[in-house]
């Protein structure tokens, strides 16, 4: 047990030292690449041809009805009912074992 607590501690150790003590431009390098990711993505929805941002529209509208509208109709809070966990555990349990 303290072989591995004594590895972890030194491990921590020397990321600690390298990223924020001796190199303080890896802060930074994190920041610049999330920017240059975001900029590739914004660049190439501006540049998308109209049939890619209609197929994106749909993928949205198809998106939004799993999620929101399929929640609201097929998974109501059924468990709400209930005020303790116990109370809960024992409907579903008694919803998955009894055969209809």
């Amino acid at each position: 047990m303290f072989f591995c607590n004594y590895f972890f501690d030194i491990e921590q150790l020397i990321l600690y030292l390298y990223y924020v003590k001796v190199s303080p431009k890896y802060r930074y390098y994190h920041i610049n690449m999330l920017k240059k990711i975001i900029n590739f993505y914004i660049s190439g929805f501006k540049n998308m041809p109209v049939y890619g941002r209609r197929l994106w529209l749909i993928i949205l509208i198809k998106a939004f009805i799993m999620f929101a509208v399929l929640k609201v109709f097929f998974f109501q809070g059924h468990l709400k009912k209930f005020k303790t966990d116990q109370e809960k555990i024992d409907y579903v349990s008694e919803q998955l074992i009894t055969i209809k």
